[in-house]
């Protein structure tokens, strides 16, 4: 055998050199690039003339290029022309090979009961499902980081791997849904993930299958958290406790403890947007982990799309929810009480899970139902806000309550209400006051039927001049709790002071609906349906 050139020794020499540098110096150490520096196979310095001409040279420069690349591209030079050697440079992306890594590095998966299929984020511990067409956007976005840096990204490549890596993600004998079996007791953070049964960070694994992470640190210090802590005492008193103990059950991916749905209630301006809103929903839970479905949307009667909203999610958060009346709460008991709920995604198809969701609303004007059993009254629960107008009464409140210095407690606070949750599951209750207690019962005891009623049959709409009669509305509201038999007090003065809620006058006008007799009318009121016309 010829003796290869020296300038031959000196080239394949550097390109082993420049494979030991990328060993040392890879660009983020994972598996896919093997632990190489990418280099842009095109400007790879090609083989002279002298190792063109001798086989074995040629050869041994192709073994080392080889070596110098990931398993996955196949790049090797040959000789074109006899009389004029030239080299010429071949290259082949294996969609096998690098597919394979793919899904191995970015745990990538998808089964019958999740087709878009979903990837693990190490940061956080968790999994990210994939929208609609989101799975391809994905892979190829990927595929194009990974593949230009070498010198190998065209269509064809991206393709070719994207399509071999969804056909062989997915799994077809994957029958259940291994996120709908996760543990509740683990809670991903940025620095673990927190076992509610142990009481201890452990190491993120992909194996929990975990959809709700945390992008900050969990201190598991024990450190005090004074600003937070005054600002809930300042705000509802001694049922501060209860609302760390629920705070800490958001993390807690099931109902199965405790079935309860809190509201929060108030005159007004009294910061009731900003505990829940800013503080517990962004800050604490975090974007990604909470909906924003009013009570009266997930319990009216055309809800068909609204429970899917909550799914994989922590918290159901809404603040100011309207006085609406709740015409299915059989919803609402459903998605608290760790059934099975049918749900639906527009344009997909129906799917059946269960709901974890906590549930936190706030109100100046609670909401109505007629739905009195235990199973419904049992999970109210009520608390009143007692800081008093912000905005005019209590104007410093928000001077003594540095939102800033509150939120800087945010990591060492969690891990509070986390173990106040977990000393209430201990023990098998939550901390509710007897103050709370009462509230809850009161509000039960005086469910606003009006509501209902206006729900039901009447449209409101005060701009307008013209209205119907008073004593149409008063005959159709007696009709309607003779119907539902109610027992309110049905008098032209109660139903004149409680349409006074919704902004409705009673004033004498020709201005009606439907006729122009000079009679005693509520402004702006029109009856939709009529309970008289039944009987």
């Amino acid at each position: 055998m010829n003796e290869i050139p020296s300038e031959t020794q000196e080239l394949l020499a550097n390109y082993h050199d420049k494979k030991r540098l990328s060993v040392v110096v890879s660009k983020d150490g994972n598996a896919i690039d093997e632990g190489l520096t990418p280099i842009d196979v095109n400007f790879i310095e090609a083989p002279d003339v002298d190792t063109l001409k001798d086989p074995q040279a040629l050869s041994d420069f192709n073994k080392e290029l080889k070596e110098s690349l990931p398993s996955w591209i196949n790049a090797y030079y040959k000789v074109e022309g006899k009389n004029d050697p030239k080299p010429v440079l071949k290259v082949f992306v294996s969609e096998i090979v690098l597919g394979d890594k793919l899904i191995k590095h970015d745990h990538l998966i998808s089964f019958p009961m999740l087709k878009e299929g979903a990837v693990y984020l190490n940061i956080t511990g968790t999994w990210r499902m994939f929208k609609d067409k989101e799975a391809v956007a994905y892979i190829e976005s990927r595929l194009t980081r990974i593949l230009k840096p070498w010198g190998v990204y065209n269509d064809g490549n991206i393709v070719r791997v994207r399509r071999y890596t969804q056909r062989f993600m997915y799994q077809p004998n994957q029958r259940d849904n291994p996120f709908d079996h996760a543990n509740p007791n683990l809670v991903a953070f940025r620095n673990g993930t927190f076992n509610m049964a142990t009481g201890k960070l452990e190491p993120k694994n992909p194996e929990n299958y975990l959809l709700n992470g945390h992008d900050y640190d969990l201190d598991v210090s024990g450190k005090a958290t004074p600003n937070i802590d005054l600002l809930l005492h300042d705000m509802v008193g001694n049922a501060d406790t209860f609302l760390k103990e629920y705070i800490g059950y958001g993390f807690y991916h099931s109902y199965r403890p405790f079935q309860k749905m809190v509201f929060l209630s108030g005159n007004g301006g009294e910061g009731k947007s900003a505990f829940l809103v800013d503080l517990l929903a962004r800050t604490i839970y975090g974007a990604d982990n909470y909906a924003a479905v009013p009570p009266d949307e997930l319990a009216g009667n055309d809800a068909r799309f609204k429970p899917a909203q909550l799914y994989g999610m922590e918290a159901n958060i809404v603040a100011d929810i309207p006085k609406g009346y709740l015409s299915n709460t059989a919803v609402l008991k459903k998605l608290s009480g760790g059934d099975p709920i049918d749900a639906e995604f527009k344009g997909l198809q129906n799917f059946t899970f269960i709901n974890y969701a906590k549930m936190i609303f706030s109100a100046n004007a609670l909401p109505s139902f007629t739905d009195s059993s235990n199973g419904m009254t049992e999970r109210l629960v009520l608390i009143k806000f007692i800081n008093g107008n912000t905005r005019t009464v209590n104007k410093d409140f928000w001077k003594e309550h540095d939102m800033q210095l509150v939120k800087a407690e945010r990591s060492a606070f969690v891990y509070q209400c986390i173990k106040a949750f977990m000393a209430a599951m201990q023990r098998g209750s939550l901390t509710e006051t007897d103050d709370m207690k009462l509230a809850r019962d009161e509000w039960v005891d005086m469910n606003d039927h009006f509501g209902q009623f206006i729900e039901e049959a009447c449209e409101i709409d005060t701009s307008k001049d013209e209205g119907d009669s008073s004593k149409s509305v008063v005959a159709e509201y007696k009709a309607f709790c003779s119907e539902n038999n109610y027992s309110d007090k049905t008098t032209a003065q109660t139903i004149t002071e409680n349409l006074k809620a919704y902004g409705v006058q009673r004033i004498k006008s020709r201005r009606g609906i439907d006729d122009s007799s000079n009679i005693w009318r509520f402004k702006g009121l029109k009856l939709t349906k009529s309970y008289i016309t039944q009987f």
